[in-house]
C-alpha cells in the first residue's frame, strides 16, 4: 500500500520571515529558478525542500543585522 503524506506549504512571505529576506527576495528566486517554488494563482508556494534549495544558492544573501 502506497501512503500519501501531507506537504507543508509556505508563502513567499512565511519563507521570507523563515530565512531572514523580503518576500520579494523569496519572489525573485522562485520566478529564476525552475525548481524552487510553484506559482499558485498569483501566490509561490514554497515545500521545506525549496527553502533548503534557496539556501545553497550562490546568489542567496540573508539581510544584514545593521
Amino acid at each position: 500500500m502506497i501512503m500519501a503524506t501531507a506537504q507543508e506549504f509556505y508563502t513567499a512571505q512565511e519563507a521570507a520571515s523563515r530565512l531572514g529576506v523580503t518576500d520579494a527576495r523569496i519572489r525573485q528566486l522562485c520566478a529564476a529558478h525552475e525548481n524552487i517554488g510553484k506559482k499558485h494563482g498569483f501566490a509561490w508556494l514554497l515545500t521545506e525542500a525549496d527553502l533548503l534549495r534557496i539556501q545553497q544558492l550562490p546568489e542567496f544573501r540573508k539581510k544584514s543585522a545593521s
